[in-house]
C-alpha cells in the first residue's frame, strides 16, 4: 500500500544516532502465521541511507510516531519492532499481533480472505447472524 507520512527519530536508538525526519512511502504484510495470530510488516523508507545513518531499528520515537500514524490509517498500536537480522537498507521490519492483521487497515494490507469468511460483501465482517429462512 503506498502511502506517504513523515515521523521523526530522535537518534537514541541502538543502531543510529539520526535526529529527523524519515519519510514512509509504503506499507506492506509480508507474512501472515497460520492460525493468525501474528504477521510481519514492512514500512519502505524513501531516502533513508543506511551507511550514512545506520537502521531505524530500536528508535523510540520512531515506533511511537509510527504506532500513532499507523492508528490514524485505521489500524492499531500492536506493532513492534522484529528482530535485528530482519532489518533492510531502506524498510523497517516489524512484528504484527491478532489486533493489528484483524484491523481495518491489516485486513486492507492483505486482502488474505482468511480473515474473513467467505461470501462477505465488500471484504467486511457480518455484523449480525443472518438466517437463510
Amino acid at each position: 500500500m503506498k502511502v506517504n507520512f513523515t515521523i521523526e527519530t530522535d537518534g537514541k536508538g541502538l543502531w543510529t544516532d539520526y535526529a529527523g525526519p524519515v519519510t514512509v512511502i509504503e506499507l506492506s504484510l509480508n507474512y501472515i502465521s497460520d492460525d493468525l495470530d501474528h504477521g510481519e510488516l514492512m514500512a519502505k523508507l524513501q531516502g533513508w541511507n543506511h551507511e550514512e545513518r545506520g537502521i531505524v531499528y530500536t528508535d523510540p520515537l520512531w515506533i511511537k510516531q509510527f504506532k500513532k500514524k499507523l492508528c490514524e490509517l485505521g489500524g492499531n498500536n500492536d506493532v513492534g519492532y522484529s528482530e535485528a537480522g530482519m532489518q533492510g537498507d531502506d524498510y523497517v521490519d516489524l512484528d504484527v499481533g491478532k489486533k493489528f492483521l484483524m484491523s481495518k487497515l491489516g485486513v486492507s494490507l492483505t486482502q488474505d480472505s482468511r480473515l474473513y469468511p467467505s461470501g462477505c460483501d465488500d471484504n467486511k465482517p457480518p455484523t449480525e447472524n443472518y438466517d437463510d429462512a
